[in-house]
């Protein structure tokens, strides 16, 4: 589904000072119509370590879940802001693949995380 991925090692854990590169997907995108809004599973996980202590685990790596919840506004000004509006009641599709991953990329540059900066983060397939 929609993916972005850092482009650079990021610190996700500052106590061991670990970084690598972080990968976010968004692993199920639903549209529920009793309570009119989106709801979104992200997952971050870590496909590439980088550990002072030389600690390793297998890769990819889950290290964050949640599910987040959109209202429609919210969503059609996103979508509206990157230039490609949807209809809320559109069939998921491959297009809509990339439509929600230039989203999530838009999003996660707005409101950067794991210390990172806007240039940090791309799109993936």
């Amino acid at each position: 589904m929609a993916k972005i991925q850092s482009t650079t090692p990021l610190i996700y854990d500052a106590r061991k000072q670990a970084s690598g590169i972080i990968r976010i997907e968004i692993s199920i995108w639903s549209y529920d119509l009793k309570l009119k809004r989106y709801s979104a599973v992200v997952e971050d996980f870590i496909i590439e370590e980088i550990t002072e202590d030389g600690v390793s685990f297998e890769l990819p790596t889950l290290i964050n879940s949640k599910t987040v919840y959109y209202p429609v506004n919210e969503i059609n000004a996103l979508f509206t802001l990157i230039g490609k509006p949807i209809n809320v009641d559109a069939v998921y599709s491959q297009e809509m693949d990339g439509l929600i991953s230039e989203a999530l990329l838009k999003i996660t540059q707005t409101d950067p995380i794991y210390g990172s900066v806007p240039e940090n983060w791309q799109t993936i397939e």
